[in-house]
């Protein structure tokens, strides 16, 4: 594994936090594969800005020989064809990489087949990255990994020693304005929630909006997709004090979608933008959806993911975003 000589210590909620060195759970040759990210570019606003850096794990062995057993043992309801997830993964970093984004691949071996949903290991924040707390003990060491890759680019990670509960990145979504909505759910507690609130704010994060998720969203990036323009699309209700307020106070648009815009397996609006005018979807997305968006002004590019479907993720679950740059002109709003 690649040697870091880096600061020990980071700053986070007043407590001296461990970088990615520091972890003993990583495998061994696990790390990053790309060129040092610029620091002038870690974090994001929001979900829409121009996507300049990436971090993803293109499968590699540990998709190999999943009995159906062992499959829902490591929750997958189906067991994936692994040369298939392996080629439908580099289709998808051929289309990052062709519009501009840097990819920082989870390069080594790896015993974790939810590896590749990296959308869900670190939280990604105005001024830094978030490392996050698995719900489920199969996944309990892909934080570390993901740590030791992004300090493998430059990018040293947060930690929070004050959060004991479970929390994951599907679950956080940037808005207009830094505001960050997190979902609540099987996979991120509302205590979580209540405790991480004042790390996120330091992370350049403006507000804090609690959204509880109906039992079956897995996680909030499942049924809900930020456009852009203080536009939400939300597949269920929010609550009407938090709806008002959005509305009301805040001036977004929560745009209600209907139940079949989710698709059987609810990854309907589990889509990726890499520019206020450009989102990467699933070949499977909802014939409505793909047209809304089209009316939005943004035009859709179709990638395959049906493997990494049958694990309940798709492409928002497969790219977590180290840095998106704000552009000076963006889609008007509708």
């Amino acid at each position: 594994m690649r040697k870091h000589t880096t600061n020990r210590s980071h700053a986070v909620c007043g407590s001296s936090t461990p970088l990615a060195s520091d972890y003993r759970a990583s495998p061994r040759n696990i790390c990053g594969t790309g060129a040092a990210v610029s620091m002038e570019h870690f974090g994001a606003y929001d979900e829409t800005s121009r996507l300049t850096a990436a971090l993803v794990r293109s499968p590699g062995r540990e998709l190999d020989g999943m009995t159906k057993q062992k499959a829902e043992g490591m929750l997958w309801p189906s067991r994936p064809n692994p040369e298939r997830a392996r080629e439908q993964h580099r289709e998808l970093v051929e289309v990052l990489t062709e519009n501009d984004v840097q990819v920082i691949n989870i390069a080594g071996d790896s015993e974790y087949p939810n590896l590749c949903f990296c959308r869900d290991q670190f939280i990604t924040m105005p001024k830094g990255h978030l490392l996050c707390r698995f719900a489920h003990s199969c996944r309990h060491g892909e934080e570390a990994i993901a740590a030791v890759a992004l300090e493998s680019a430059g990018v040293l990670p947060w930690q929070s020693r004050n959060c004991a509960g479970p929390y994951e990145g599907g679950d956080f979504l940037l808005i207009d304005d830094s505001i960050m909505l997190a979902g609540i759910s099987k996979r991120t507690h509302w205590e979580s929630i209540e405790i991480l609130s004042d790390t996120l704010k330091q992370g350049g994060v403006s507000a804090v909006i609690p959204i509880p998720l109906p039992d079956e969203f897995l996680h909030l990036d499942c049924g809900v997709l930020p456009i852009g323009g203080r536009k939400v699309l939300s597949a269920f209700r929010f609550p009407a004090a938090t709806h008002h307020f959005l509305e009301d106070q805040l001036g977004f648009q929560v745009v209600s979608v209907p139940p079949s815009w989710i698709g059987a397996r609810g990854l309907g609006l589990n889509a990726l933008f890499l520019n206020p005018e450009l989102i990467v979807v699933s070949k499977s997305a909802p014939v409505p959806f793909i047209h809304f968006i089209r009316d939005e002004g943004v035009r859709p590019l179709f990638v395959d993911v049906s493997e990494f479907e049958k694990g309940r993720g798709s492409v928002h679950c497969l790219v977590a975003p180290i840095s998106r740059r704000r552009l000076t002109a963006c889609r008007a709003s509708n």
